[in-house]
């Protein structure tokens, strides 16, 4: 055996060398399974912070909707126990009747606004389209049994289409895939989120119903005013949005 390697040997068994190696080792297996266990507890923590902003987040949001819902009620509802809308339906001048509908959805920011009877009669602002059969609607066939009623309805194409040709293309949204999505051959959403709300109306011995919705779909100040709840001024990095 050669001068060095057993001077290298001999270093190994040294009592140095064995004090290093008692020191080193402990550094060596604790370091990592510690930096292992931080590592995960902070990545924990890290996801509990998220899951908690987008919990407060979806809480704000859902606190608005609530807010749009209910004063959308209380609007219509306002609206149709109002002395003026009482002698307006009194004439019993339908184009009289649609005039002020049409001022009054107008003044209330709706997508539609309609007057119908228990006998299907409707007036409406603005001027459907095509025939709808309202007492399909929950919130309409309660407003008609005497109780106020304010929901969020899904409007299929064909609903939209017959109230107005641009809610059906307000409504219409592209479809992109993305991952965890379901499945699908859609490449289109096609229907509208609406804000349905029915008040009851009765006119003497008539009972009848006023009925307004608006529509979510694309509506730049629902979503430009959820998105300055929940993100204020300052509260993202410049260029984030």
């Amino acid at each position: 055996m050669s001068d060095s390697k057993a001077g290298k040997i001999s270093w190994f068994r040294t009592v140095r060398a064995r004090l290093l190696a008692i020191a080193l080792l402990p550094m060596l297996v604790v370091m990592p399974l510690f930096l292992g266990v931080v590592g995960l507890n902070w990545s924990n923590r890290f996801d509990k912070l998220l899951i908690a902003k987008v919990n407060g987040d979806l809480t704000i949001a859902h606190q608005y909707l609530e807010g749009i819902l209910e004063r959308s009620g209380e609007r219509v509802q306002a609206l149709g126990v109002s002395a003026e809308f009482e002698q307006v339906l009194a004439k019993n001048d339908p184009k009289a009747i649609a005039d002020y509908l049409e001022r009054q959805r107008a003044r209330l920011g709706l997508d539609f606004l309609y007057y119908v009877t228990r006998d299907g009669k409707l007036i409406s602002s603005p001027e459907f389209r095509t025939g709808m059969d309202a007492m399909k609607w929950p919130v309409v066939r309660r407003a008609l049994a005497g109780m106020n009623a304010t929901e969020i309805d899904i409007f299929q194409a064909e609903d939209l289409a017959g109230i107005s040709g641009d809610l059906a293309k307000q409504a219409r949204i592209k479809l992109v895939p993305t991952k965890a999505a379901v499945p699908t051959d859609r490449t289109a959403e096609t229907r509208g989120m609406v804000v349905h709300t029915a008040s009851p109306v009765k006119i003497g011995n008539r009972q009848a119903a006023l009925v307004g919705g608006l529509l979510l779909n694309r509506n730049l100040a629902f979503i430009d005013t959820i998105n300055d709840l929940v993100y204020p001024p300052a509260s993202l990095p410049e260029g984030s949005r």
